[in-house]
């Protein structure tokens, strides 16, 4: 369900969450301009986006696997 409000949502809140641990200057902002991309995606049928969410997911998991794998080869 991490995907489920889109990929815009997630990436605003993942900035917000690095401010909030001083990662990132409390004025910092994404060099990305999402707007014509999140209006493409609100413009999607809810099952359509139900499919985007669980392929987001699906790679999500598939990198999270490769890194934990590439982790053990190099230790």
């Amino acid at each position: 369900g991490m995907y489920d409000d889109g990929p815009f949502v997630l990436r605003k809140k993942r900035l917000e969450t690095q401010r909030q641990l001083g990662i990132l200057p409390l004025d910092a902002t994404s060099s990305i301009d999402d707007t014509a991309s999140e209006e493409e995606w609100n413009k999607l049928t809810s099952t359509k986006k139900a499919y985007s969410a669980k392929s987001m997911e699906i790679y999500a998991a598939m990198v999270d696997r490769m890194d934990f794998a590439l982790g053990r080869v190099l230790d």
